[in-house]
Order: structure tokens, then C-alpha cells, then sequence
């Protein structure tokens, strides 16, 4: 295998990377609208908080997994960009 076509395997798997991470990223925002929108509704019509509290809580970890998951995928990134850079000099 050559230089370009790792180079290009490279470019697709970070482009499929990208494109994860937003792809996520909105299925994240649109759960978020999905579950604490009626939370709040049933919360202001109730006056019982305990539902938004719990979807506060959940959306925090998932938020939290998210964001975990797209920093480990970023370093390894870089990572692999440094070995890289490393062999070809």
C-alpha cells in the first residue's frame, strides 16, 4: 500500500468520522427538544418538577457520552496523524 492510498483512506475515514459526529450531534439536539419540551409542559402544568429534573439529569449524560466519545475520536485522530507524519519524515 502506498502513501496515497492511505492518505485517502485516511481522508474518507475522518470524512465518515465528521460526518458521525454530526449525525449524532443532531439526534442528540432533537432528543433533547423531544424529551424536555413536554418535561416542562407536564412540570408547568403539574407543579411537579421531578420529571424535568430526571430529563435535565439524562440529558446530561448524554451529553456527557457524546462529548466523550467525539474527544476519543479526535485524539485518536490526531494521533494517528502524528504517527503518520512521523513515518514520512
Amino acid at each position: 500500500m502506498n502513501a496515497t492510498t492511505s492518505t485517502a483512506g485516511s481522508t474518507w475515514r475522518d470524512g465518515a468520522v465528521k460526518t458521525i459526529g454530526r449525525v449524532l450531534l443532531t439526534l442528540m439536539i432533537a432528543t433533547n427538544v423531544i424529551v424536555l419540551a413536554p418535561a416542562a409542559v407536564f412540570c408547568v402544568i403539574t407543579g411537579q418538577y421531578t420529571p424535568i429534573i430526571v430529563s435535565i439529569a439524562f440529558s446530561g449524560v448524554c451529553w456527557w457520552f457524546l462529548l466523550r466519545t467525539l474527544r476519543a475520536l479526535a485524539e485518536k485522530r490526531r494521533a494517528k496523524k502524528a504517527l503518520m507524519s512521523a513515518t514520512q519524515n
